[in-house]
């Protein structure tokens, strides 16, 4: 029996110093929807993503994302006021924009693979900085809440993947922002 425990061990310690961590790198592209729970303002927007992460031990990565918005999602803010001319409650729309300045995100990712593709969760947080334009009134604000998704990445070569998830990037109180990401990475 205790020949049999070393033998267990041996090789435990074998495989777990013969286990290295290993590095990537991408960026990828991504449309929004985002959508305020206090109002019913819906619109999108877009960013460019770059990442890079540590793979610790086999199934499990560590993983930061930064990236940018590249355009203002626009929509129309309807509200009920009282109208100057005859006192009375109307209905005032006013334009509404929101661009995303940046965002970062530190996530865990845990994970399985074979040869051909990958399928891996996202749980971290996300750091957002965001312009907001409310009837020419710009206002700019940061919000740090959870994040989460799911993602699959297809072999390309032996360093090469492409990858596409689904997440949400931020979840707020005030409003939250998901949608898909589709970009390359490169494994050391």
């Amino acid at each position: 029996m205790k020949k049999l425990l070393l033998l267990g061990l041996s090789t435990f310690a074998i495989s777990a110093h013969a286990w290295e961590p290993s590095y990537y790198v991408g960026a990828g592209i991504s449309p929004w929807k985002v959508q305020s729970h206090a109002n019913s303002l819906d619109f999108s927007v877009q960013t460019l993503e770059g990442f890079g992460g540590i793979v610790l031990f086999p199934h499990i990565s560590l993983e930061v994302r930064a990236g940018a918005g590249i355009n203002e999602g626009r929509d129309t803010f309807y509200y009920v006021d009282i109208d100057p001319d005859t006192g009375d409650d109307a209905l005032f729309a006013q334009p509404f924009g929101l661009e995303i300045t940046y965002f970062a995100s530190a996530y865990f990712r845990p994970f399985i693979s074979n040869e051909k593709a990958t399928l891996y969760g996202l749980l971290g947080v996300t750091t957002l900085e965001f312009d907001t334009n409310l009837g020419g009134l710009t206002e700019d604000d940061t919000d740090t809440a959870a994040s989460f998704g799911v993602g699959v990445s297809f072999t390309l070569s032996p360093n090469i993947q492409l990858n596409a998830e689904w997440k949400k990037l931020i979840n707020a109180d005030e409003f939250d922002i998901r949608g898909g990401t589709v970009g390359f990475s490169y494994h050391f």
